[in-house]
């Protein structure tokens, strides 16, 4: 195949720090500033406006009397922000900015659906408290390079487009198109209100300038819309922008998000302030994630590179939300069972009946550089759409949906039994086969995360720790599946082949020595004797011996996995451990909240709380109390306030925002399963936490108001209201479980 050398992995990301841009999104568009609200439009640089892998806006600077004006603060609400700027005493003696001027500056993204283009408002306030009237100078600087998302972050090289991008201007409007390799026409329209004193071209920049008159006192307003259209083969016709105040669209995202966390989700609450600020600000950014699709409701993996549909990322966090968002669980597997593998096709990595890793849309996608539109490259996706569904059907009775994704079911399993199982030694493997494809197609999915000590890269077909505990799980789904649809001597065998799985499993990858689970076995059955956190989802999914389990359990906590922070992905003796690597020994949030799942299913709940309130401590030392997709793995030391930045993380990322509804679930001991009619509760509440309380906990068809208060040392009270007004009250030990009847 021509083009150039696909890398093993396509998740980093050099020279660009995000940690500090200022983001705002709304259902797959997203606009990613400097803080002050900056795009410098220079390259290289990750800043701009984004809509389905590509950036429809690589510059926008705002200028006054030819500087940009000093930024006071920044007030962000995700899909919405507002900056002040001014400087009572702050632009020095030589800056043109005047003293008496306060500018207030709003932007927000609205998606209309129905066909409606996407749109960026913003809006300039400009106010001047000095005794005379001033005249400025305003400028607006903009570019559009509609780069592929694939060339920002540097992965590929994308052959001269036929035709640069253009701009050309209108009476009161920039408009940039581009006709890509494949064709297509995109285009970025940037209207103003008023009308611009000079509108001007200078090359692929546009400007426009004003020259206004302020009265004190009397404030002046500019806006500013930004449509997108993707496009099609001819260059779009004019477009005619909504007359949507900016007050009216945030008004509009304001109840749309309010509606969906007050309506859709189930309200938590604890005794605890920092627990409060990491509940609400992570349950806006998975709003922030939110996808429409044609099925519903899916998360996308993380801004800035993953704002895509991805199967591992959103079942993960499907999974993450049972308690939360459980409706997200149906729409996700209702999304990927209509993209479920049809045809062996080695570009893509897809086999029949596999789940899809990534669906990717930009110009290197269609033109054929690259291989994910969609790419199947997860081992792990296949089985944990299974494991989604029966842990789904434990909280929700949805029979119409077990029937409808039947199909989808049994195309899974056919996947496991053959294309995931090649060798048939009842292990699930990879091997890469797309050229252009990921190597490693487990969730660590770096070149350099899977090695032997020495360094070297196992030989393929590769079957990973933690897809065998999904794989187990995956078996007990399906019979769940087909018994409940008739099939009784297929859900008998895959009981069987769970059994199996599980006892050989055992045997194999577990390491006397290290009393731990290898990280993976070679095609020549050879262990990978790396010690990573992958066992610990092993203990999530049920897959091991309560002896081993234990001894897991210890080896995790112990201090070359603990971080303080959380649980390292690799140990500290390995010879590849890295405490600022992406996947050799940094603590990723999903990864700790899934080890914190498997100690309280093995028993060990003080363990589990204990890390949680790890995470959340962390979750203290980000912005607005924002989990990141990863930090570094260094040891905390006493007064340590956070865990030193991954400059690369997504922030938001939905499994690491997720990671707070899992923990919440884990410790609150929290199990449904809807057959039998039974919820149960097995709590123990981080210390100073002191009350844990869930409203509108949606069991089956019913919901469930509960609260866990702490009363005494190790006594609690569990108290609850069903929606029929059936009410209870236990009082129980710490640890101690409690069963209720759903009513």
């Amino acid at each position: 195949m021509g083009g150039p050398p696909w890398i093993r992995t396509h998740r980093r990301e050099a020279h660009v720090t995000v940690a500090d841009d200022l983001i705002i999104a709304e259902h797959g568009v997203f606009l990613i500033s400097s803080t002050d609200g900056t795009i410098p439009g220079k390259l290289p640089g990750h800043r701009g406006l984004y809509y389905r892998d590509t950036r429809f806006l690589s510059g926008l600077v705002f200028l006054v009397e030819g500087e940009a004006p000093p930024l006071l603060s920044v007030d962000e609400r995700g899909f919405a922000a507002t900056l002040i700027y001014g400087a009572p005493d702050a632009g020095g003696e030589h800056s043109a900015f005047p003293r008496e001027l306060l500018i207030e500056r709003q932007r927000g993204i609205l998606v209309a659906g129905n066909g409606a283009s996407p749109l960026l408002q913003e809006a300039l306030t400009l106010t001047t408290y000095g005794r005379r009237a001033i005249d400025l100078d305003v400028r607006l600087l903009l570019c559009a390079d509609f780069s592929d998302m694939f060339a920002v972050r540097g992965i590929v090289s994308l052959p001269p487009p036929p035709e640069l991008p253009v701009v050309h201007s209108e009476s009161e409007a920039l408009v940039f198109t581009y006709r890509g390799r494949d064709k297509r026409v995109c285009s970025t329209t940037c209207t103003f209100s008023p009308r611009p004193a000079v509108i001007a071209v200078d090359g692929q920049q546009g400007s426009v300038s004003y020259r206004l008159h302020l009265e004190p006192r009397v404030p002046l307003r500019l806006n500013i819309s930004v449509t997108l259209d993707e496009g099609g083969a001819e260059p779009p016709a004019p477009v005619q922008v909504r007359s949507t105040s900016f007050g009216e669209m945030t008004a509009q995202l304001e109840e749309s998000h309010r509606e969906w966390r007050d309506t859709l989700c189930t309200r938590i609450e604890t005794g605890h302030a920092a627990w409060n600020a990491a509940i609400a600000e992570n349950l806006r950014c998975l709003r922030l994630l939110l996808l429409e699709e044609p099925a519903g409701p899916y998360m996308a993996a993380g801004i800035p590179w993953f704002a895509v549909p991805f199967g591992r990322d959103a079942l993960i966090v499907a999974l993450q939300m049972l308690t939360v968002y459980p409706a997200l669980a149906a729409s996700t597997l209702r999304f990927l069972a209509a993209h479920q593998g049809q045809t062996v096709n080695p570009w893509r990595d897809e086999e029949p009946g596999k789940i899809l890793h990534e669906l990717r849309v930009g110009e290197s996608v269609r033109i054929g550089l690259a291989p994910f539109g969609p790419y199947y490259g997860s081992v792990d996706a296949t089985p944990l759409f299974l494991v989604l569904l029966r842990r789904y059907c434990q909280w929700v009775e949805d029979q119409e949906l077990l029937q409808e994704l039947e199909p989808a079911v049994r195309a899974a399993v056919t996947w496991l039994d053959q294309y995931g199982d090649p060798d048939q030694d009842g292990y699930i493997e990879f091997s890469q086969k797309a050229e252009r494809g990921i190597a490693n197609q487990g969730w660590k999915d770096s070149g350099d995360s899977l090695q032997f000590p020495d360094g070297s890269y196992p030989q393929a077909p590769i079957a990973l720790v933690e897809v065998q505990g999904y794989a187990y799980e995956a078996r007990l789904a399906a019979a769940l599946v087909f018994r409940r649809t008739g099939d009784e001597r297929a859900a008998t065998e895959q009981e069987r082949k769970a059994t199996a799985l599980r006892r050989q499993f055992n045997r194999d990858f577990w390491m006397e020595q290290e009393r731990y689970l290898a990280q993976a076995l070679d095609a020549t059955k050879h262990q990978v004797p790396a010690v990573t956190s992958n066992a610990g989802h092993c203990l999530w999914s049920g897959i091991l011996d309560q002896d081993k389990a234990g001894a897991i359990a210890a080896r995790l906590l112990a201090r070359d996995m603990h971080s303080g922070w959380g649980i390292r992905t690799l140990s500290m003796g390995y010879p590849s451990y890295n405490p600022l690597s992406y996947h050799n020994g940094s603590v990723w949030p999903h990864d700790t909240s899934l080890v914190i799942a498997g100690l309280k299913r093995y028993g060990h709940d003080r363990a589990a709380a204990a890390l949680a309130e790890e995470v959340i401590a962390a979750a203290q030392g980000y912005r607005f109390a924002r989990l990141p997709e990863l930090y570094a793995g260094l040891p905390k030391r006493e007064g340590d306030r956070a865990p030193i930045p991954y400059p690369v993380a997504c922030s938001p990322q939905a499994w690491a925002s997720g990671s707070v509804f899992l923990i919440l679930e884990s410790i609150a001991g929290l199990e449904a399963d809807v057959q039998q009619g039974i919820v149960r509760i097995r709590p123990a509440l981080p210390r100073e936490m002191g009350m844990l309380r869930f409203e509108r906990l949606r069991v089956g068809g019913r919901q469930l108001s509960l609260e866990i208060r702490e009363i005494a040392p190790e006594r609690l009270r569990i108290t609850g209201t069903w929606d029929s007004g059936a009410a209870f009250r236990r009082f129980v030990r710490v640890g101690e479980p409690v069963t209720l009847h759903v009513r």
